[in-house]
C-alpha cells in the first residue's frame, strides 16, 4: 500500500493548496474570467449560490448540503464543479447513503480544485477531491465530456470557480484497497485480515515540531502517514490511484475452506529437540508458539499470491473487462513473485493454472484495476505454499573435504545434462575422502519442510561435468539417512536405503517418499538428509567412485508427482 500523507492542521492545508496552485497546469482564472465577473450576476456569486439558484440542480444542491461540503463552495477557494442535473442520477439511493459516503463517493467525485474550462480542443486528466482521476475531453468544437458523460452546460462562471452541468453522474470506482470495505460480496474475512496490518504513523520529517512537554515531542502541525505492512511486504500498492493491479478476493466461504485446507500443512509441535547432524553433542530443546506461528503463516500464504501488477509481463492481459473463460495468458506473476525490477520472476503460474485460478470468479472494476471475487481458492499447493524444496544447504561433511564447482550453461555438454529455469551456471558440491579408506559423508539441511508427504531425490553429478577428458567414470554407492522429528518432537533417524547413480550424466535418483509428522517452516530449524559413501574396500574402488558429487537434494510434494504422472504435458514453475 502506497504511503498517503494526511494533513491535520489548517495552516498545513493552506500551505499545501498554495504550493499546489503554483504548479497545477490549468486556465488562468484572473485573465480569463475577470471580464465576465464584471458584467455577469452569476459571475459575482459563489459556486454554492449559483448551484442553489439553478432549478435543474436542486437534487445536487440538497445532497451537497447533506454531505457537509456546501460551505466550502461559499469561500474564496477556487473549484470546478461538474454537477449532474435533476433526473439523470439515482437521487433516491444517494439520499439514503451516510454523509461520509455521500461526500466521498458523490460530491467529491464531481469537484476539483482550480479551473478547468471547456474551450477549444482539450484532453486532460483531472484530479478530483477524492483523489480519483477522470478524463475531461472535447468531442467536437463545442461538445465536451467528463469521464464519458456529456456536458449539458459549460463554463458557468462564479466568483470562486467554474460550474459545468452534466447529463448524468460520474460513476465512483473505489480503489482495490477501498473495495475491501465495499462489502458488495461477503469478503469481510480477507478484508479484516488485511486491515490488521494498517499502520498510521506521524511523519516526523514533514510535521512541524513544537516544544518538548514532559520529555515528549509535541507538534504544531502534524502530518500522518498511512500504510499497510502486509501489502508493502508483497509489493502491492493497491491503494495508489496511479497504479494498475488485479487482485483476487476470497469470499468468506473460500477463505474458510482455504484455511482448513492449508492448515494441515502447518502442524507444529510445541516442544521439539534439534540435534546437529555433524555434532551430535549439540542438542537443543526448542519451544514454539504453535497457534500463533500456524495462524500467521497459513493466513499469509492465503493472500501472498493474490495480487498481480497489470503493467508487467503477460499480466497486462488482465487489464481488461473479462469473464474467467476469456482469460488467455502464457503465465501470471504475482507481486510477491516478481516485479518490473526483476528480469526473471522468482515465481510464475502458467496458463492452465492461471485460467483455472479465476474459474467462477466475478470481476469488478476499480479506480486502479480490477478485483475478482471468488467462492473457491483454486491455487494448486505447489504453485504457492507447498512448492518443491531444492536444497544446496550443506550442514557439514565427515571423513572428507568439502569443495564446490560450477560449469556455465554454455559449456555444459547436453549429453550430460541441462540447466533449468534460465540459469547461467550449474553449481554442485563434492566431497573428497581424507584417505583411500575413508567413507565420506555430506549432510544437507532441508529448509521450509511442511507436515506433508514428499518424494525425496538426490541430484548426482558425474566426474566429467567440468572435465570432459575424465575417463573410467564410476557411479557412487551411498547410504541415505533422514533425520527428523516425530509427532512428539523427538529426534529420529530413518534409513531410506542404499543407492547408485548413472555415472555418465546428471542423474536425479529417487530416495523414497516420507511423511513429515511436524512442520518446520518458520521455526529456524530443519530436518536433514545424510548421504554417505557405502564402500570402503579396495576391491570396490574399480566399481564405485568414493568422491560424492551432488548438486542438490530435492523434496517434491507427492501430490505434484502424482499430478505429473496423470498430466505428462503439464507445465509448472520449478
Amino acid at each position: 500500500m502506497k504511503q498517503m500523507k494526511i494533513y491535520k492542521s489548517a495552516l498545513t492545508v493552506a500551505a499545501a493548496l498554495l504550493l499546489g496552485g503554483m504548479t497545477i497546469g490549468c486556465s488562468d482564472w484572473d485573465d480569463h474570467y475577470d471580464a465576465n465577473s464584471a458584467v455577469s450576476t452569476e459571475g459575482q456569486q459563489t459556486l454554492l449560490q449559483n448551484i442553489k439558484a439553478n432549478s435543474n440542480l436542486s437534487q445536487f444542491a440538497e445532497l451537497l448540503e447533506r454531505s457537509g461540503f456546501a460551505s466550502s463552495l461559499d469561500t474564496t477557494q477556487v473549484y470546478t464543479v461538474w454537477a449532474p442535473v435533476n433526473g439523470t442520477f439515482d437521487y433516491e439511493t444517494l439520499s439514503k447513503e451516510s454523509n461520509a459516503t455521500l461526500l466521498k463517493e458523490f460530491i467529491e467525485n464531481h469537484v476539483a480544485r482550480y479551473i478547468y474550462d471547456a474551450s477549444g480542443q482539450i484532453n486532460e486528466n483531472v484530479l478530483m477531491l477524492n483523489e480519483k482521476m477522470y478524463n475531461f475531453a472535447s468531442t467536437s468544437s463545442s461538445s465536451y465530456t467528463f469521464d464519458g458523460v456529456t456536458l449539458d452546460q459549460k463554463n458557468l462562471p462564479s466568483s470562486n470557480g467554474l460550474l459545468h452541468t452534466l447529463s448524468g453522474m460520474v460513476d465512483f470506482y473505489p480503489s482495490i484497497y477501498e473495495y475491501l470495505d465495499k462489502r458488495e460480496y461477503e469478503i469481510d474475512s480477507i478484508a479484516n485480515y488485511i486491515h490488521k496490518f494498517d499502520l498510521k504513523e506521524i511523519d516526523e520529517s514533514n510535521s512541524l515540531q513544537g516544544p518538548m512537554v514532559n520529555g515528549q515531542i509535541t507538534y504544531l502541525d502534524t502530518v500522518w502517514s498511512e500504510s499497510n505492512t502486509l501489502l508493502r511486504r508483497i509489493d502491492a500498492e493497491v491503494a495508489a490511484e496511479d497504479s494498475n493491479y488485479t487482485m483476487v478476493l476470497l469470499s468468506n466461504k473460500a477463505w474458510n475452506a482455504a484455511h482448513a485446507r492449508i492448515k494441515s500443512y502447518y502442524n507444529y509441535v510445541e516442544r521439539f529437540t534439534f540435534t546437529d547432524p555433524i555434532n551430535s553433542d549439540n542438542t537443543q530443546s526448542i519451544t514454539v508458539d504453535t497457534a500463533t506461528l500456524s495462524d500467521s503463516l497459513v493466513h499469509y500464504v492465503m493472500v501472498r499470491d493474490l495480487v498481480y501488477n497489470n503493467k508487467v509481463y503477460d499480466n497486462k492481459k488482465l487489464d481488461a473487462t473479462l469473464t474467467y473463460d476469456q482469460i488467455n495468458v502464457d503465465s501470471l506473476v504475482s507481486t510477491s513473485g516478481g516485479t518490473y525490477r526483476q528480469s526473471t520472476p522468482s515465481w510464475q503460474m502458467y496458463s492452465e493454472d492461471a485460467k483455472d485460478f479465476f474459474y467462477g470468479a466475478k470481476q469488478r472494476k476499480t479506480s486502479n484495476g480490477y478485483v475478482w471475487v471468488t467462492d473457491s481458492f483454486r491455487m494448486k499447493p505447489w504453485n504457492s505454499w507447498c512448492s518443491t524444496i531444492s536444497s544446496r544447504n550443506v550442514a557439514g561433511v565427515k571423513m572428507g573435504n568439502l569443495m564446490s564447482g560450477y560449469v556455465s550453461a554454455a559449456a555444459l555438454d547436453p549429453a550430460i545434462g541441462t540447466v533449468s529455469n534460465n540459469s547461467n551456471y550449474f553449481f554442485y558440491n563434492y566431497v573428497v575422502p581424507t584417505s583411500s579408506s575413508s567413507s565420506p559423508e555430506i549432510d544437507y539441511f532441508l529448509p521450509g519442510v511442511l507436515s506433508t508427504t514428499y518424494n525425496i531425490y538426490g541430484v548426482f553429478v558425474p566426474a566429467n561435468i567440468s572435465n570432459t577428458a575424465a575417463t573410467n567414470l564410476r557411479p557412487n554407492y551411498v547410504t541415505v539417512t533422514l533425520g527428523y522429528n516425530n509427532e512428539k518432537g523427538q529426534t529420529r533417524t530413518q534409513q531410506l536405503g542404499k543407492f547408485t547413480n548413472d555415472s555418465a550424466r546428471i542423474d536425479t535418483v529417487f530416495f523414497g517418499e516420507f511423511t513429515f509428522p511436524m512442520c518446520y517452516s518458520g521455526t529456524g530449524y530443519y530436518p536433514y538428509l545424510r548421504v554417505r559413501s557405502s564402500f570402503n574396500t579396495s576391491s570396490q574402488s574399480d566399481i564405485y567412485d568414493n568422491v560424492i558429487r551432488m548438486a542438490s537434494i530435492m523434496l517434491v510434494p507427492k501430490e505434484l508427482d502424482e499430478y505429473l504422472m496423470e498430466h505428462p504435458d503439464y507445465k509448472y514453475y520449478e
